[in-house]
């Protein structure tokens, strides 16, 4: 029986660190197809791996300017100026780079790329992952008469945007309107998307954005190695972007107040060490309670650096003004891939009050919630005295609610009723 193949298109350089969609791909070769997988890349973040021989990342080329535009280093991360305006946000100028993107010359290259892989072994279906990978697959999914998905990772709401980004937007929501299935989260955020670009909630399928499972059990020492810790030091981790609405100063100026025998340890998702953000930080960082792991490190590794954790926390801060900083957090529901890390470790977790997460945590017991960094110190205290009932609760919940492979298998059963399998 011949080969056929599906096509996913992440136009952004962070797909190893994106669980969601690097177990799709992964479960789709597992389920016989050949999956194309073409995205940007940057030498911040590293390349996915895939152990599966019948995946091909395919790297999307850019121009130089193009390039720039992309780059960390173009515009820094968004901080508040000192009048208490906000500088252009990164996910923003991404944005404005990719509509150039779409438009450009190089959607030639792709499409005959596309049509020679399609002829090889036919391309059952288009994935189009966030809007700009939506509306870029959007041309070859009409042009060969191939069913498109789309999967929402962050939302983007009319009302929320800023002029630069209203003409991907408006893309989306003609692409979206042509897409056979949508992929997110959960109710609340399918809700939010579907009102705002005028689709039936019946298309939409909702899978968590979590590791594949199962949870896990073995303590790993990753930490104490790395930075010759004594075995008995507890380790408070922080594992993400530092960037605008993730409250990281709150995070690191809390460490002070740690504890004894506690540190907490901040590793970031892409190259930060010449970052000017990571440079206040550590001169802010009480010398002894903080430390900084600076390198992206493979899924693998990045499963170990986890386990060696015994509390995870993760702020998410809504900021008006920024797209994906207002219901985007708010409404975060089940779309948090570093709680799930943490939960699928037997992590308890420390989350802010500000957005719906906190529920979450407070309705299963796995955790703490608190209002500001100034209350962290207390929550580890507090988790502390019922480590193990809460961590065991972590493993549970992660397993009942947050399996993304039933619920993705879910939606293969139904291509495949669709006439649509590999």
């Amino acid at each position: 029986m011949s080969k056929k193949r599906v096509g996913v298109f992440f136009l952004e350089p962070i797909l190893d660190s994106v669980p969601s969609i690097c177990n799709m791909i992964t479960l789709l070769a597992r389920d016989g197809c050949l999956v194309d997988v073409f995205v940007f890349s940057s030498p911040e973040y590293p390349l996915p791996i895939f152990d599966e021989p019948t995946v091909t990342v395919r790297v999307l080329k850019l121009d130089v300017a193009l390039r720039q535009r992309l780059s960390p280093a173009s515009s820094g991360n968004p901080i508040p100026s000192s009048s208490g305006s906000t500088q252009q946000s990164t996910a923003s100028r991404l944005r404005a780079a990719l509509v150039a993107f779409t438009k450009s010359s190089l959607n030639l290259l792709t499409l005959l790329t596309i049509l020679r892989l399609h002829f090889q072994a036919p391309f059952q279906y288009f994935i189009g992952v966030e809007p700009a990978g939506l509306v870029r697959v959007d041309l070859h999914s009409r042009i060969l008469g191939v069913p498109l998905i789309y999967y929402s990772l962050e939302l983007l709401l009319s009302s929320e945007l800023s002029d630069v980004e209203r003409p991907l937007k408006q893309r989306e929501q003609k692409s979206s309107q042509r897409a056979w299935r949508i992929l997110i989260q959960d109710a609340d955020r399918a809700k939010l998307l579907a009102e705002d670009n005028n689709l039936p909630l019946e298309r939409f399928v909702m899978i968590p954005n979590a590791p594949l499972g199962p949870a896990q059990f073995a303590r790993q020492r990753y930490w104490h190695e790395k930075f010759g810790l004594p075995p008995e030091t507890k380790i408070l981790l922080y594992a993400g972007g530092i960037w605008l609405g993730t409250g990281i100063d709150e995070i690191v100026s809390s460490a002070a107040q740690l504890p004894d025998g506690w540190v907490l340890v901040v590793h970031t998702r892409s190259s930060s060490e010449t970052s000017t953000q990571i440079q206040q930080l550590r001169a802010s960082a009480t010398p002894g309670k903080v430390l900084f792991s600076l390198t992206p490190v493979t899924r693998k590794e990045y499963d170990d650096l986890v386990s060696s954790a015994d509390i995870g926390i993760a702020f998410y801060v809504p900021i008006p003004g920024f797209s994906t900083l207002q219901s985007n957090l708010s409404t975060l529901g089940l779309s948090s891939g570093k709680v799930a890390y943490y939960l699928r470790a037997g992590l308890p977790v420390i989350v802010n009050n500000a957005t719906s997460i906190a529920d979450f945590v407070r309705d299963f017991e796995i955790g703490a919630t608190v209002e500001s960094g100034a209350d962290i110190a207390g929550a580890v205290e507090r988790i502390m005295q019922r480590y193990d009932i809460l961590s065991q609760s972590a493993r549970e919940v992660f397993a009942s609610q947050l399996d993304f492979e039933n619920s993705f298998r879910d939606f293969l059963k139904e291509m495949r009723e669709l006439g649509r399998h590999c």
